[in-house]
C-alpha cells in the first residue's frame, strides 16, 4: 500500500511544481519590467 501512496503523492507534487514555476516566471517578468521602467524613467 505504501508504494501506491507514494505514487499518488508524486502525482500531487507535479501540479504544484508547475504552479511554482509559473509564479517564479511571473516574478522574474515583473522584476525585469520594473528594471526597464526604472531605466527609462530615471
Amino acid at each position: 500500500m505504501s508504494f501506491l501512496r507514494n505514487k499518488l503523492y508524486q502525482f500531487d507534487l507535479i501540479p504544484a511544481r508547475f504552479e511554482g514555476a509559473n509564479l517564479t516566471l511571473t516574478a522574474l517578468k515583473i522584476s525585469y519590467l520594473e528594471q526597464l521602467n526604472s531605466k527609462f524613467f530615471a
